[in-house]
């Protein structure tokens, strides 16, 4: 057996097989026994490792840079796609602001507003065809903005859903009988919490 007094005080004999251990141990993605097979020796050596301080050490140092990396990265990658939808947000704009400012636009009732889309329609057939000109919101553009803003607060963390509460009438009436209850049971009788219009609150008899 091993003296774990004297094997944790002297040095750590480091290897090219332990130092990968010691890289695999602080990615944490595969088991002591799968660790000692990549490394080809045994899983009691690998445990043996890891009461060593110094490996200890080395396996926490090693974990925390790649979580310092991983976070640069995603902090990276999440400025980018930030920078991108808010890119593509710019451009939307700038395609509003340029019907706002289109004479053919501006003709049109709400026109100025840049958020109509403009579109030819054919009435008729042959020589009776005539083509004409309408406007509509842009629903899509519309929603194209609605989704780059939800997509962009979401990643900046500023996204909250909203629960819609159901509470029917009987489970308001419930809850009132509960705490009328709870204070006739902690004093005595209970009494509301505040007067009806035009007279006063009156607690109920025992």
């Amino acid at each position: 057996m091993i003296d774990l007094q004297r094997y944790t005080e002297k040095p750590f004999h480091w290897t090219a097989r332990a130092r990968q251990a010691a890289a695999l141990l602080a990615e944490d993605f595969l088991t002591d026994n799968q660790i000692a097979k990549k490394v080809k020796t045994c899983r009691r050596t690998v445990a043996t490792w890891k009461l060593h301080p110094e490996f200890a050490a080395e396996v926490a140092a090693l974990a925390q840079k790649m979580g310092d990396r991983c976070a640069r990265l995603a902090i990276a990658r999440k400025h980018r796609r930030v920078a991108a939808l808010d890119d593509r947000v710019r451009r939307l704009k700038r395609v509003i602001a340029g019907r706002a400012g289109n004479a053919a636009h501006r003709a049109a009732p709400g026109g100025d507003t840049g958020l109509l889309a403009r579109k030819l329609k054919m009435i008729g057939s042959g020589e009776n065809a005539t083509v004409v000109e309408e406007f509509e919101v842009d629903g899509t553009l519309l929603r194209e903005l609605r989704e780059h803003e939800k997509q962009a607060a979401q990643e900046l963390g500023q996204w909250v859903e909203r629960k819609d509460l159901n509470v029917s009438e009987a489970d308001i009436d419930a809850l009132v009988e509960q705490e009328l209850a709870g204070a006739a049971d902690a004093g005595g009788q209970a009494t509301l919490s505040g007067p009806p219009e035009g007279g006063e609150a009156v607690a109920p008899a025992p």
